[in-house]
């Protein structure tokens, strides 16, 4: 009985972790920051 709760619990765990990586490749582009002549920085 034990054996099915951690193959219940691990399941949970890797389907969760599989879902939560999904959002990553549809957010917005990463850019990367601009140095500028006066050496200011922009984001």
């Amino acid at each position: 009985m034990k054996k099915l709760y951690f193959l219940i619990l691990l399941f949970g765990c890797i389907t969760g972790s599989i879902h939560a990586q999904q959002s990553l490749f549809g957010g917005s582009q990463v850019t990367s920051p601009q140095i500028h002549d006066d050496n200011t920085v922009t984001f």
